[in-house]
C-alpha cells in the first residue's frame, strides 16, 4: 500500500555551479600590451601577468521564496558574486542559473543616467528590469510615492544625494514584481526611517515568496530577515546555513587573533581539496547545533570565564526570572592562566530577535580591572536595574585584552544563559523607561 502524499522538491531559484573569478593582474601598462602580441601574433604562451583569484570555486543553491544574506570582510568576494548572478560580471569557471525575474541593487546608481531626471530614469531601469512602458506607467505613482522624493522627481538624477539616489533605484526594484531580489549593502545609504521601510517592505516581500539574497555588515538584520547564511573569507564558501550559527562565525574571524586567523586558514586549505564535502559537513554541523541549543564559546583561553550568576540586591541568588524594574547583580569568576596587560569584562544584553538592546564593560564603565598576572583570580560584579518589557532574552559575556585599541579575545560566551523578564504592569515596546504623566488644569 503506497501514500498519496509525496515530499515536494523545493524549486530552486539561484543554482551556483563551481563558479569562480579569476583577473590578470599586471604590474606595469605595457605588459597587458606585451601579453596581446605574444598571445595574437607568436602564440606564446608566456605570461606577464599574475593571477588573482577574487573567487575560488563554490556552488550552493537558493531555493525559491528563501532569504539568504552573504556576509564577510572586505575583499572576501561577496561583492564578486553578486555580480556575476546577476549576469553584469561573468565568471571564470563554473555557471550560474537564475529562474525568475532578477531585480538588483548593486552599485549606487548602476542603470541610471545621471543627465536623466528621476522620472525618466524610472521608465530607464524599469525597461532594464523587464517592465514593459504600460506596466511602468501603471506603477510610476507607487513608485514615486514610496521613494519619498516626489518634489525632486523631475530634476536630473546628478543633483540627486546618494540617499535619494537610493531611495528611488530600491523603489523601482520592488514595484518591478521581482521573483529573486538582490541588494548589495545599498541599504546602508539613507536615513533610519526609510530604512526601517525598506526592511518592512522586504520582510513583506518574503512572505510573498520572493527570493531575498543580499550583502550586508550588518549582522542583526541577516539574523532577523534571513532564512540561511553564507560565509565568505578571502573567496572561499566557509560556511553555510543558519544564520545565527554563520554570524557567530563571521564574529569569530573579526576578532584580532592570529590563532583565529590560523584556524580560518585551515579551514581554506581543507576547502580548497574538496568544496562539496565542507558544505555537506558545514550543514550537518548547522544541523547539530539547531538540535542541541547552547551558548557559542571562543578565544585565546589566556583567561576564562569560569563561573557566572545573576544575584538580586539581597544576595539571593536568582534562576534567570527577573522582575522588571529590579536591581539586579552579574557575577563574573576570571581566571588567569597566563599574564594579560589590560583586561576588560563585559556583558550584552539580546532579544529573541537577536537584537543588541544594552552592552556594557569594564572599559566603557573607566573601572580598569588593571595588569593580571599568570594565576590570578577576580571576581567582577556589575549591577544594574532591568527595565524591560516582559519576555525572554539573552546574556552573553566577553573577556578580552585590550591593548593599542585592538581587542583580542580571551574567553567568548555568547548567549550564555537565558533571561525572563516579568512585569505586574502593561509595557509596550522593549522597554519600561519608567514613564509618568502629570496635567495641569487651565479652565
Amino acid at each position: 500500500m503506497s501514500s498519496n502524499t509525496q515530499d515536494v522538491a523545493p524549486t530552486p531559484s539561484i543554482i551556483v555551479d563551481e563558479v569562480s573569478k579569476n583577473y590578470h593582474v599586471y604590474a606595469k601598462p605595457e605588459d597587458r600590451l606585451k601579453q596581446f602580441v605574444y598571445r595574437r601574433f607568436f602564440k606564446s604562451k608566456k605570461k606577464f601577468y599574475r593571477d588573482f583569484w577574487a573567487l575560488n570555486p563554490l556552488s550552493f543553491q537558493v531555493n525559491k521564496g528563501d532569504s539568504v544574506g552573504i556576509i564577510g570582510r572586505n575583499g572576501s568576494g561577496k561583492s564578486t558574486l553578486l555580480q556575476m548572478i546577476c549576469g553584469t560580471l561573468s565568471p571564470s569557471t563554473g555557471s550560474i542559473a537564475c529562474n525568475g525575474r532578477v531585480a538588483a541593487l548593486l552599485e549606487l546608481g548602476a542603470g541610471f543616467n545621471p543627465e536623466f531626471t528621476g522620472r525618466e530614469n524610472i521608465y530607464l531601469n524599469g525597461s532594464i528590469l523587464g517592465l514593459s512602458r504600460r506596466e511602468i506607467d501603471e506603477r510610476i505613482p507607487a513608485i514615486i510615492d514610496f521613494s519619498e522624493i516626489e518634489e525632486y522627481i523631475d530634476q536630473q538624477v546628478k543633483t540627486y544625494s546618494s540617499g535619494m539616489f537610493i531611495r528611488l533605484a530600491f523603489s523601482v526594484a520592488i514595484h518591478s514584481a521581482p521573483e529573486i531580489l538582490i541588494i548589495d549593502e545599498a541599504l546602508a545609504v539613507g536615513d533610519v526611517f526609510f530604512q526601517q521601510k525598506c526592511f518592512e517592505r522586504l520582510k513583506k516581500l518574503k512572505e510573498d515568496g520572493v527570493t531575498l539574497l543580499f550583502v550586508s555588515h550588518d549582522v542583526t538584520s541577516v539574523k532577523l530577515l534571513c532564512d540561511k547564511a553564507l560565509l565568505l573569507h578571502k573567496g572561499q564558501l566557509l560556511k553555510i546555513g543558519d544564520p545565527k550559527v554563520v554570524v557567530n562565525e563571521y564574529i569569530r574571524i573579526n576578532a584580532h587573533d592570529e590563532s583565529e586567523t590560523e584556524s580560518v586558514n585551515q579551514v581554506i586549505e581543507h576547502q580548497d581539496e574538496e568544496n562539496h564535502h565542507l558544505v555537506d559537513e558545514l550543514n550537518h554541523e548547522v544541523e547539530r547545533q539547531q538540535e542541541h541549543e547552547a551558548e557559542y564559546r571562543y578565544g585565546n583561553q589566556q583567561a576564562l570565564i569560569t563561573q557566572f550568576g545573576l544575584y538580586d540586591s539581597a544576595g539571593e541568588k536568582l534562576d534567570g526570572a527577573i522582575q522588571n524594574d529590579e536591581a539586579v547583580e552579574i557575577r563574573v569568576r576570571l581566571e588567569f592562566a597566563q599574564a594579560v596587560e589590560n583586561p576588560v569584562v563585559g556583558f550584552y544584553i539580546k532579544d529573541r530577535r537577536g537584537i543588541e538592546l544594552y552592552s556594557g564593560n569594564s572599559y566603557y564603565l573607566n573601572s580598569p580591572i588593571g595588569r593580571q598576572s599568570s594565576g590570578s583570580v577576580v571576581t567582577a560584579t556589575f549591577r544594574q536595574t532591568f527595565r524591560l518589557a516582559p519576555g525572554e532574552y539573552s546574556l552573553s559575556l566577553g573577556l578580552s585584552n585590550f591593548v593599542d585599541g585592538v581587542s583580542t579575545p580571551l574567553d567568548r560566551r555568547y548567549e550564555a544563559a537565558k533571561l525572563t523578564i516579568l512585569a505586574d504592569k502593561t509595557i509596550i515596546g522593549l522597554f519600561d523607561l519608567n514613564s509618568t504623566v502629570e496635567f495641569e488644569y487651565l479652565t
